[in-house]
């Protein structure tokens, strides 16, 4: 995956998202804390468009404890970047 070139800050411009399942969470977030900052926000989304949909914000160093033990849909979206900091998007 070609993710861009960081700025001067280390951060990565753009949101990236990953049409994926829970077991591919805890290989694909060794990848990404290679290339983004550990405060770059995250989201993932359940059962999207439908009644059930959740959405669960944290960042890529916390996602996993804000997480805990709950369980995740077999399928969600990943979404990873800055655009998805408080303010920067509606919540």
């Amino acid at each position: 995956i070609e993710m861009g070139s960081p700025d001067a800050n280390g951060r990565l411009a753009g949101t990236v998202v990953f049409f994926t399942h829970r077991r591919k969470l805890d290989s694909l977030l060794p990848t990404l804390r290679e290339r983004y900052p550990a405060d770059t926000p995250v989201a993932i989304v359940g059962d999207a468009s439908y009644p059930a949909e959740k959405v669960v914000w944290g960042t890529l160093g916390s996602i996993l404890d804000v997480l805990g033990e709950e369980e995740l849909p077999h399928l969600y979206l990943f979404y990873v970047g800055d655009s998805l900091a408080e303010g920067a998007c509606c919540r």
